[in-house]
């Protein structure tokens, strides 16, 4: 017998078993992978465990929680996991399972706009869950971005195609919502990250591949 759902047992509040149950395992990760990165030495097997455990929590519960409230705690954790800097594991089980269950993602299949909200606002920019893949899409530009950071040599003498695949996805995203007003938030954030990406290409010598972006 499959385990029953949450809203079997009504409000989708803290007296909820299922919501109950998830909260307290949600917390006990977040309590184990802060104590991780505020740790002085780098435990890969400790960080592993915690994947694992994520990997875990997300597959019993999805079936057993509403949609939306599941989706908008993907969210919430790969917020988590980036705000301490574990950027890989914010994309895998975070910002990158919510757009791959939502859709077959690959930033660099986007070439226009239209692509860009066929893929990802089939529905158009006004419902309940394009607020979710707003912030998704961010958070995994911003990940990605500083996954690329982090590797040793990452801006060397080659051509930083990913680098460049993530800012041609930043500015087809910021053309995409360009027309709409109360989307403003996005571009000033998305701008925000678009800079970073520049700078950063600058800095290290490939004025030309931000020229070449546009």
């Amino acid at each position: 017998m499959d385990p029953l759902p949450a809203t079997f047992f009504g409000k989708l509040d803290k007296k909820n078993p299922v919501i109950s149950s998830f909260n307290v395992e949600i917390k006990e990760f977040m309590l184990y992978m802060r104590r991780i990165t505020n740790s002085p030495r780098v435990d890969y097997r400790s960080y592993a465990k915690g994947s694992k455990k994520l990997f875990e929590i997300w597959n019993k519960y999805k079936v057993r929680l509403p949609a939306y409230y599941y989706e908008k705690q993907l969210l919430q954790i790969a917020d988590f996991l980036s705000e301490i800097k574990l950027y890989r594991l914010a994309l895998w089980q975070g910002y990158g399972r919510f757009l791959h269950e939502c859709c077959a993602f690959s930033m660099e299949d986007i070439r226009d706009v239209d692509q860009f909200v066929s893929t990802f606002f089939p529905e158009g920019f006004e419902t309940e869950k394009a607020g979710l893949v707003f912030r998704a899409l961010q958070g995994h530009c911003s990940c990605a971005f500083q996954l690329e950071r982090e590797q040793e040599g990452w801006c060397g003498p080659g051509e930083p195609l990913k680098l460049r695949h993530i800012l041609t996805f930043l500015q087809t995203f910021m053309e995409a919502v360009l027309p709409h007003d109360s989307l403003c938030w996005l571009l000033y954030n998305g701008s925000l990250h678009i800079y970073n990406i520049c700078r950063n290409l600058m800095s290290m010598s490939h004025t030309e591949q931000v020229k070449t972006c546009h």
